[in-house]
């Protein structure tokens, strides 16, 4: 399994629990909520049936209180007769007026006034019990003794006038209390309903949510059981590319090195000499070989770059020596094209670690582009500077340049998107996708700044001996420039 693939299968495969788990928490947050809204009602709910059953006691209440007064007026009413009769006492009588008087001022109370409100018969009545009670105190108070007999008649024909008006009032606080009462239970039992109502929902509405949790898991397993296939059958097709490319560079280096073996021979004439024409069709064979076995080898490197499985032998050597080996490598072609390539700015001791042939073949690869695209007269510069946990190689020219957003495009293998003077410039588009890659296996990384029709500048940062990781082969820890979703 490639290096990529294993990377993507990690990613993958944890992510329908990720989900599981994003969507089991938002689920919670809702039943919380739901919860804490059904709890906020049932404690409003319960308030008010404790409102209500309040409500019930106190018209239980007055409807009692109202009815002692109506007692107690046919209380009174008896004394009063066992006075005429003899049959009491002045003290028994008092006892009796006093207990009759609370009783009136009852009917000012809030629970009576709550069930009976500010009725003119009631505080008419109200009135005239008042008026009769301080009657009888007033002909108390006159007679020491019991009164006579014709006075005592008279306060039992007016107690006997009282008595029905009461005695409505009593029937009258019933039937309101009553009528409360019913309605309070049926309150009562809507509120018990809505609460009920209200619990079924938040359980309907967990339930649901739990089946709709349990589907979506199985489709969302069930798609990414889809594509860990489609995953493996892309890992087997790139493993077959490898194979293949493997297969034919070897097929293909052997007769080429042959080519150039034998080309280089008849170049130095070892078994005779040749005619100038001869000779110049021997050197286009041996440049057309060496070009195409570039080729293959380019090819066959970013292939390993992108399977995962290229490695590097890893020793210290000074950056300053591969980038002079290479600008004496360029420098004819680029004095034949008009172009200045300058190196004048490199701190101390650039040492890192790492493929010393790699290194060179990322900083051939750079100035073999900026050369290549820039026009004659331009300048083409090259600084090494040390950063706090790194060496910062620069390569800028004062080439054809490229829009912003045609950079990652460039690191797509065989893209070429500049030309120089109108005209297309030779290469095979191979050289930014396999430097980004030899850049990532020595674990460090390249950058490209670029504006169109000024120039571009290539920013590589190499790891420092004392940051690189203490393993002798480094894998490939991106997959590759070479993957266009990457790239973007």
């Amino acid at each position: 399994m490639t290096f990529e693939n294993r990377v993507l299968e990690h990613r993958m495969a944890p992510a329908p629990s990720r989900w599981v788990a994003s969507r089991t928490a938002l689920l919670l947050c809702l039943a919380l909520i739901l919860i804490g809204i059904s709890g906020a009602w049932t404690i409003f709910m319960d308030g008010r049936i404790q409102i209500l059953v309040h409500s019930q006691k106190a018209n239980d209440n007055a409807s009692w209180l109202v009815g002692q007064l109506d007692t107690e007026l046919h209380r009174l009413r008896a004394q009063f007769m066992k006075v005429m009769l003899g049959d009491s006492s002045r003290s028994e009588l008092d006892i009796r007026v006093d207990v009759f008087a609370s009783r009136i001022a009852l009917l000012d109370s809030p629970v009576v006034r709550s069930l009976l409100g500010s009725d003119v018969e009631v505080n008419h009545l109200a009135g005239e019990l008042k008026d009769f009670v301080a009657e009888i105190d007033l002909l108390l108070v006159k007679r020491p003794a019991l009164p006579s007999r014709d006075e005592m008649n008279g306060l039992v024909l007016r107690s006997e006038a009282l008595a029905e008006p009461v005695r409505r009032l009593a029937v009258q606080t019933v039937q309101l209390a009553a009528m409360d009462d019913t309605k309070d239970a049926h309150e009562i039992h809507q509120s018990a309903d809505r609460t009920g109502i209200a619990f079924l929902s938040v359980i309907a509405i967990m339930a649901a949510a739990i089946v709709w949790l349990i589907w979506q898991h199985r489709e969302l397993n069930d798609a990414f059981s889809r594509l860990l296939n489609i995953t493996k059958q892309l890992e087997a097709a790139s493993e077959a590319k490898a194979n293949f490319l493997a297969s034919m560079s070897h097929e293909l280096r052997t007769p080429l090195n042959a080519v150039i073996g034998f080309s280089d021979a008849m170049r130095m004439q070892i078994h005779g000499t040749l005619n100038e024409r001869y000779l110049g069709y021997i050197d286009h064979i041996h440049s057309a070989g060496a070009h195409l076995l570039k080729l293959i080898n380019d090819i066959l490197d970013l292939s390993k770059v992108s399977s995962g499985k290229f490695s590097i032998e890893r020793v210290t050597f000074n950056l300053r020596d591969e980038i002079i080996a290479a600008i004496s490598m360029l420098s004819p072609r680029a004095e034949r094209s008009g172009i200045t390539v300058r190196f004048d700015k490199c701190c101390d001791e650039p040492v890192i670690e790492g493929d010393p042939l790699r290194v060179r073949q990322i900083v051939i690869n750079l100035l073999s582009n900026a050369v290549k695209f820039t026009p004659s007269g331009g300048l083409v510069e090259v600084t090494c500077e040390r950063g706090e946990a790194s060496l910062c190689l620069t390569i800028a020219d004062s080439g054809c340049g490229m829009e912003a957003g045609q950079i990652a495009e460039a690191l797509l293998p065989f893209s070429q998107l500049c030309r120089r003077n109108g005209t297309a410039v030779e290469g095979t588009g191979l050289g930014l996708p396999l430097t980004k890659g030899l850049v990532e296996a020595h674990g460090g990384t390249m950058e490209i700044n670029s504006v169109l029709g000024v120039g571009t500048r290539a920013l590589v940062r190499f790891p420092r001996p004392a940051a690189l990781p203490s393993a002798i082969v480094s894998d490939v820890s991106d997959a590759c420039a070479s993957c266009p979703e990457q790239a973007q």
